[in-house]
């Protein structure tokens, strides 16, 4: 079960254009990474605003980290998009994902690991 359809992606957070089919296999991809992050806490049955942008950040850290890295630079006449690579990337793959999981989950409790004291 999709926890971030399609219309959410494109409406609400306003993702990148992309195949209804791909967007699919991403979201999913996106979603089992929120899940194993988030130590399986999150409710199918109640997923909210914050864990759908959660995912939409990953799907687009995924997009990124399928490019090659970020953006170093980007023109709009005759568009042209240079990607960092190599030596000179910033962000691991992985960084890029987590800091995107970060930034819509890091004050929710989700993503902490610890237990709980008694």
């Amino acid at each position: 079960m999709a926890w971030v359809e399609w219309d959410y992606w494109i409406n609400e957070y306003q993702g990148e254009e992309m195949e209804p089919e791909e967007f699919s296999r991403l979201e999913a991809a996106a979603r089992r990474y929120v899940d194993r992050q988030t130590f399986g806490r999150i409710d199918p049955e109640n997923i909210s605003d914050s864990i759908k942008n959660a995912v939409c950040a990953v799907i687009e850290a995924m997009q990124v980290n399928a490019n090659g890295g970020g953006i170093s630079s980007e023109s709009i006449g005759e568009y042209s998009v240079t990607y960092v690579s190599g030596i000179s990337k910033s962000k691991t793959d992985g960084q890029r994902m987590r800091d995107a999981l970060v930034m819509h989950l890091g004050d929710t409790g989700l993503l902490y690991r610890g237990g709980t004291s008694c």
